[in-house]
């Protein structure tokens, strides 16, 4: 299963790196600068995720 991140920005995806509710590093992804990125979760446990996304406009911390 992935999931598709919604970029309503348009910026320019080069990283995303997930942690885990108390920062450990789970999932790390390069992309080539792309608006529209999915992430495969099928072996993710239920809850409450941080995304760093690296983009062309520096860093971007979401909670999900």
């Amino acid at each position: 299963m992935y999931q598709t991140i919604t970029n309503t920005d348009n910026l320019y995806v080069e990283n995303v790196t997930v942690y885990d509710i108390v920062g450990k590093e789970i999932k790390n992804k390069t992309f080539s600068n792309e608006t529209n990125i999915q992430l495969k979760v099928e072996n993710l446990v239920v809850g409450t995720y941080m995304l760093h996304l690296q983009t062309n406009e520096g860093l971007a911390v979401k909670i999900g």
